[in-house]
């Protein structure tokens, strides 16, 4: 099976480590389609990082603030570094996405006053199971 990245994928092997990442690469991922077409389009890719802060710069596109995640970096790199992109697609889930944009509004992006109201958690369905007969291999 090949992806959007023409990522050959392997059969998958029922483990149920699916929520976790797939460890066997037979699951479609970001790093396997999306994110690989875009690379080898020519866009840059930053890692083990995380963004502070979006900033729209007129005829340019945006001005991204990142900070290293890793500790022993980010003590080296001091400030935030900025990364200036013509598009950014923010794809920090739910609540990350949301809290890059309120720390954006905080610092002058003109964004609505209801963010951040009225949200759901991403999901379809939440379980909890206990005591089961039966190993579930699920998170």
């Amino acid at each position: 099976m090949r992806g959007a990245a023409a990522w050959a994928h392997r059969a998958c092997t029922a483990c149920g480590d699916c929520a976790t990442g797939c460890n066997h690469e037979a699951k479609q991922s970001l790093d396997t389609s999306l994110l690989l077409q875009a690379w080898r389009q020519g866009a840059e890719l930053v890692c083990g990082a995380s963004v502070e802060s979006l900033e729209a710069v007129p005829g340019v596109g945006w001005r991204v603030r990142v900070q290293h995640t890793d500790e022993l970096l980010r003590d080296r790199q001091g400030e935030p570094f900025e990364v200036i992109a013509r598009r950014v697609v923010l794809a920090a889930g739910s609540l990350g996405s949301t809290e890059i944009l309120m720390r954006s509004r905080d610092r002058g992006l003109p964004l609505s006053r209801m963010l951040g109201q009225a949200f759901s958690a991403n999901g379809d369905v939440i379980t909890v199971g206990h005591d089961l007969p039966k190993a579930v291999h699920a998170v």
